[in-house]
């Protein structure tokens, strides 16, 4: 940044302010792509000018990154508005796209009656026509925080240890059968 001022006699002084190296650039320019990857998950790809001096990107379900081109996990199915900043010697600038996650969360193999209630909870979730399965409970961004095993056709599960926020269910029935839920703790 360069300062400068200017008085004379005849009026008031001239301040006259110059951010950025020479200020010989121009602020970046933002876009993106994204694809799927599978099941659960996108490969955002970011599409504007370089260089920058820093990136980064909000997935719009209250994580985010700090890639380039990161691949994100979405625990539901459903339209997110995701936005990626960018920043460099002469500004900052934010792009924002509605991602659409279809396919996303969605289950892949397990019994299709399971029901998960109440959601939001602020103690004990209910999960009803289980058969026996593997339970992973994850933050945001992936991170597995508990891990069990359920058993029986009505099992519970305490998240009442968990600080308020979202999280996502994992259940594995050990044969394939894979499944994520979103689930809100109160």
């Amino acid at each position: 940044m360069s300062l400068f001022w200017h008085s004379s006699r005849e009026g008031p002084g001239l301040f006259v302010a110059r951010f950025g190296y020479g200020c010989n650039c121009d602020a970046p320019i933002d876009n993106f792509s994204y694809t799927g990857s599978g099941n659960n998950s996108i490969v955002l790809s970011h599409t504007g000018t370089s260089p920058y001096t820093s990136i980064s990107w909000d997935f719009g379900d209250g994580s985010n990154s700090n890639n380039a081109n990161p691949t994100h996990d979405y625990a539901t199915t459903g339209s997110y508005n995701v936005c990626v900043i960018v920043v460099n010697d002469c500004g900052t600038n934010t792009y924002c796209q509605t991602v659409n996650s279809n396919g996303v969360g969605k289950e892949t193999g397990l019994a299709p009656q399971i029901a998960i209630y109440p959601n939001p909870t602020n103690a004990t979730l209910h999960i009803k026509d289980c058969p026996e399965q593997r339970a992973t409970i994850c933050n945001g961004v992936g991170q597995s925080l508990r891990q069990g095993r359920l058993h029986g056709s009505d099992a519970e599960l305490d998240i009442s240890a968990l600080a308020t926020g979202w999280y996502v269910l994992e259940l594995e029935d050990g044969k394939g059968g894979k499944g994520r839920f979103k689930v809100v703790k109160e």
